[in-house]
């Protein structure tokens, strides 16, 4: 298993920098929520779309979860 170190070496993902990383948690924490009702909403009369937008919100909160737990975008 790739290691999130060796990830940081390729250039894929880059520290925080201290002066980005709340604006950054907070865009994070706004888009997953906003993602989760679109994909909620959607869910009965435009169901694809509804999955779709779930995939957005899974992928900013697996962002979040990176920029929090371990300090990286």
């Amino acid at each position: 298993m790739v290691q999130l170190e060796e990830y940081k070496l390729q250039g894929t993902i880059k520290e925080l920098a201290p002066n980005e990383k709340e604006t950054y948690i907070a865009f994070l924490h706004s888009t997953y929520k906003d993602n989760l009702n679109v994909s909620d909403f959607l869910l009965l009369k435009y169901p694809r779309w509804s999955i779709i937008s779930g995939y957005y919100a899974m992928h900013d909160i697996s962002k979040l979860f990176l920029a929090v737990k371990y300090n990286f975008k």
